[in-house]
């Protein structure tokens, strides 16, 4: 499927008859408009797909503070949606420490996300992925030093139809993709793919 369909199929799907608005939204992200002569099919697929973020409201696992950090979470959550961000606390990118932590998280979303990308919101507290939007390129970053907590733009945020579940797994902001590095199918994966009608 083309980016050209996958675009043409959200606008409808999103704006219904009023496609000025979708397709408005989309151009500012640098995607050509569909009705542009001067962009054809061919043109708009060499652009690079449309890659599917996943961003968590909820608390590592096993934390002691756990329904405490969900809470908080709950209420960044709540704050991306009438500002249309997400969110995530990290360190600087100089902060290595263990594991797949917030801050190579972070540093992977800098390097490989890209204008009109999707990213789903997913809130712990509401029971799962709620709401998708298309990154605008911006994130706004409040450091006080010893941590950075990075809000993502999207354009707007476009509910779900009902609360679906995410990948599970326990890590804040990554790529979703069809298989897993391993070569298995990545699990729900369905529920991130449902937005483009395939």
């Amino acid at each position: 499927m083309s980016l050209l369909t996958i675009n043409n199929e959200l606008l409808l799907q999103n704006f219904g008859s009023n496609l000025t608005k979708g397709q408005e939204q989309l151009h500012q992200l640098g995607v050509p408009r569909l009705c542009d002569p001067d962009h054809s099919e061919a043109a708009v697929t060499i652009q690079r797909a449309q890659k599917i973020w996943h961003c968590g409201h909820g608390s590592k696992w096993g934390r002691l503070d756990g329904k405490d950090e969900k809470k908080k979470m709950e209420k960044h959550y709540e704050d991306g949606l009438e500002k249309n961000t997400c969110f995530i606390h990290h360190g600087h990118e100089d902060h290595c420490g263990c594991g797949y932590n917030t801050t190579k998280q972070m540093k992977n979303f800098k390097k490989h996300g890209k204008e009109g990308d999707v990213i789903f919101t997913h809130c712990v507290k509401k029971g799962g992925l709620t709401h998708y939007g298309f990154f605008t390129g911006k994130i706004i970053d409040e450091d006080n030093q010893t941590s950075i907590r990075s809000h993502i733009c999207v354009c707007e945020w476009i509910p779900l139809p009902v609360v679906m579940k995410g990948v599970g797994r326990n890590c804040t902001l990554y790529e979703v993709t069809p298989k897993d590095k391993k070569g298995n199918d990545t699990k729900n994966f369905q529920h991130y793919n449902s937005i483009f009608g395939s």
